[in-house]
């Protein structure tokens, strides 16, 4: 068999610097898409990328695991026996970067100027964690003791992304990261979004004398993931947008996928009879131009084989349906805390995606779907996500997907928070005819926020169908209701729920097609099935008994109430999902007829009173609190250097006068 030059040159660019080479017609065997040949060295190191010497301002020359980019010198470290450098595209010289990659190594990715860094947290656990925007952040720094400029990192802190890695690889473009998360399963990450998905439950044990050493490579276009190296079984998965699910909080145990969720293909490599004497694989790496895999395979002799792996080619998969939204989408009020996807009902992580929430219920169109809603999102975490999640804006953006359906500002409103503060005796403050123009107003403030929103969404997707969905109408103001929800929410109390989800829906569908996107009325879904009217089986949660909510003021300690009140029982989703279905399929449900279609107030009922313009209504976001207090753009509303009273009205507390700036904050 004839070695072929692009066979050779791809060793000098992989191996280059190490002393690998291929010994011509020494071993040369054929199997199936997969060719074998033996190699003059065994590469005992650790780097997956080009061993090359090169010499470090102030240091002198060393052994260094290169990129194939002039940026960085090298991507991986043992301490000082192999520091990490980095050199700069306007500077011909490598520098040391001294304060990072001490106890763990790092992969650096030009292409996204990501560095990557597995570092040791506590006893045996490594973290993985994730520095954006690297280069910018890399400052010299001369070192008089050394008489040598070195670089130190001064931005933000690194993102935890993982705990518990036990190894990890960068695609070649930076785009995407294998890991595997020890005791716990395999990942793909997104490196532009920050979306895990969870590609392969637990494949190895530790503990038992045989602990895994992984070595992993991802294709460029996330498509394949391999996983070899001591003590692993040498592995492919075929990922794709269909199969897995998404990691949302961390993974807290080896849960297997739930029902509906399909695993990742797999193709486990056998080199028997060809290599009889297999140890382990090492030094993985795909090559995009040939869609082929190369590695090198360890006999029990000791002695390396090249392997290349031909590999089908893949169709592009592209997700069908994502569902963005907060606890109405997600689930939240389940009553089988088995039906929440793993990793979403942890001290860590309460997002509560359900299996039996509506987007999991639709059958007319049965797209490969993901819901990324959490219990308790806002527009700001649509949009920009927190420390713990990433934006389910992201999602959209990185997936593509066919159909989005947005169903937010609930939480905006804080409708169950102020629900919930509703629940004891006499009527709450928001329920009294001097307090319901500040709902109002907030509604009326959240209308642009909500345009924001679907704009940024659509943006993201320009070629999706996009659909906003409102809210069901979640009780009967005038129906007969359990003796503890009667008790606990008044008829003026159960009135301003009505007309709050009313008014939000109003709000929800004006934007909608302000933003050019449809709106899914599903206001009443729960027909003659709502709170308090009487139905056996109720669409929506009453008040439930838990440790989430404090009912009485000044007694934040005192919990009481569960997070579930007041949420859409599972049999409320199975309600909204035909809504949704007949709006993505191009129908319209006929949800009423005759006189229960009318409204048990009048029109000519002007609920929530006159709007002042000298008035603002504010909902401070947890997103944009902080130690020193909030600002507020008030542009528009108060002259500057005017004074305004402002009152803290969940708590009625007074908190003075301020002086607007000139900016009207």
């Amino acid at each position: 068999m004839h070695r072929t030059a692009v066979s050779a040159v791809f060793l000098a660019m992989s191996f280059g610097g190490s002393g690998l080479m291929t010994q011509e017609m020494s071993f040369a065997t054929e199997v199936p898409s997969m060719r074998i040949e033996q190699t003059l060295e065994v590469r005992d190191d650790t780097c997956l990328g080009t061993l090359a010497l090169k010499d470090i301002d102030g240091t002198g020359e060393r052994l260094l695991c290169t990129t194939s980019t002039a940026h960085t010198g090298a991507h991986f470290t043992g301490g000082s026996a192999r520091p990490f450098a980095f050199r700069k595209s306007y500077d011909p010289k490598l520098y040391e970067v001294t304060n990072l990659c001490l106890n763990g190594g790092c992969t650096y990715a030009p292409e996204t100027d990501v560095l990557w860094e597995r570092r040791l947290d506590t006893g045996i656990n490594y973290g993985l964690y994730r520095y954006a925007d690297f280069s910018r952040f890399l400052q010299p720094v001369f070192e008089v003791s050394r008489s040598a400029w070195t670089y130190r990192y001064t931005g933000p802190d690194a993102e935890r992304v993982l705990f518990g890695v036990g190894g990890y690889g960068v695609s070649q473009n930076g785009r995407w990261v294998g890991a595997e998360v020890r005791d716990k399963g395999v990942v793909r990450i997104s490196s532009d979004s920050g979306i895990v998905r969870r590609v392969g439950p637990l494949v190895h044990r530790y503990g038992r004398g045989y602990d895994p050493q992984f070595q992993i490579a991802v294709q460029n276009d996330g498509s394949r993931l391999y996983l070899g190296g001591g003590n692993v079984t040498p592995t492919i998965l075929a990922i794709d947008e269909t199969c897995g699910d998404l990691v949302v909080g961390g993974l807290a145990s080896n849960d297997p996928f739930p029902n509906g969720v399909a695993p990742c293909d797999t193709d486990v490599l056998s080199f028997v009879p060809t290599l009889p004497t297999y140890r382990y694989t090492h030094h993985p790496r795909f090559d995009q131009d040939t869609n082929t895999l190369f590695l090198l395979v360890r006999s029990i002799a000791g002695v390396d084989f090249l392997v290349e792996k031909r590999l089908s080619e893949r169709s592009e998969a592209k997700m069908g349906y994502i569902a963005l939204g907060d606890s109405f989408t997600s689930g939240e009020g389940e009553d089988d805390d088995g039906r929440y996807l793993p990793g979403t009902n942890t001290p860590e992580n309460r997002c509560h995606v359900s299996n039996r929430s509506y987007p999991f219920l639709l059958i007319q169109s049965p797209l490969p779907m993901q819901s990324v809603a959490c219990s308790g999102a806002t527009t700001a975490e649509v949009l920009g996500g927190t420390i713990d999640r990433p934006a389910q804006l992201s999602a959209v953006r990185a997936l593509q997907p066919d159909v989005v359906t947005t169903s937010i500002g609930g939480n905006d409103l804080d409708l169950v928070g102020k629900l919930a503060a509703c629940a004891g005796p006499g009527t709450c403050v928001w329920a009294r005819p001097s307090h319901r123009i500040l709902t109002a107003r907030e509604a009326r403030m959240l209308y642009d926020r909500l345009v924001d929103v679907f704009t940024e969404i659509r943006a993201a997707a320009p070629l999706a169908r996009h659909f906003a969905v409102g809210y069901p109408v979640a009780i009967d103001p005038l129906g007969e209701c359990d003796p503890l929800t009667r008790l606990l929410l008044n008829a003026d109390e159960r009135r301003y729920l009505y007309e709050s989800q009313r008014l939000l829906n109003t709000v929800i569908s004006s934007a909608a097609q302000r933003a050019s996107i449809s709106y899914v009325d599903v206001s009443r879904a729960y027909h003659q099935q709502a709170l308090c009217s009487g139905a056996h089986t109720p669409a929506m949660n009453g008040l439930r008994l838990g440790n989430d909510f404090a009912p009485i003021p000044g007694l934040s300690h005192l919990r009481l109430i569960g997070s579930e009140s007041f949420h859409p029982t599972p049999h409320g989703h199975a309600l909204v999902a035909p809504f949704v279905d007949a709006a993505l399929s191009g129908e319209v449900v006929k949800e009423c007829e005759g006189l229960s279609c009318e409204e048990p107030f009048s029109e000519e009922d002007d609920y929530w009173g006159e709007l002042r313009e000298d008035v603002l209504v504010y909902r401070l976001d947890r997103l944009e609190k902080h130690q020193e207090g909030v600002e507020i753009d008030a542009s528009g509303y108060f002259a500057a250097g005017s004074m305004v009273d402002a009152t803290l009205y969940s708590h009625e507390v007074s908190l003075g006068a301020k002086v607007v700036s000139r900016e009207g904050g």
